[in-house]
């Protein structure tokens, strides 16, 4: 679980980077709260909001290497965004709910 002070940084980020997409601050937080539940659930080991916020730790480094470091935080809040051990089309259903919510 991650602390109050990281997810609020998480929400800060959510919020810049679809901002710079166009999208109203208080659009944004609808598809913020299913991404942080679905990588809250309980039977995430492994790809859940730790993994996450390490993953945009990394980002924030390469950040000047990319040239647009905003996709790569959305590819990450979506990978593995639905996530089911026995199944074997996570990556499908997550690239759905990306366009279901960013949409």
């Amino acid at each position: 679980m991650v602390s109050p002070e990281r997810l609020e940084s998480m929400q800060k980020g959510w919020v810049r980077v679809l901002e710079k997409y166009g999208v109203a601050p208080l659009d944004v937080y609808p598809a913020f709260d299913v991404l942080v539940a679905a990588h809250s659930a309980p039977e995430r080991h492994y790809h859940n909001l730790e993994h996450l916020a390490e993953m945009f730790k990394v980002v924030e480094k390469l950040a000047a290497h990319v040239e647009n470091p905003n996709v790569l935080h959305l590819a990450i809040w979506f990978h593995d965004a639905v996530y089911d051990s026995r199944a074997k089309d996570n990556e499908r259903r997550s690239a759905e709910l990306a366009v279901d919510l960013l949409r």
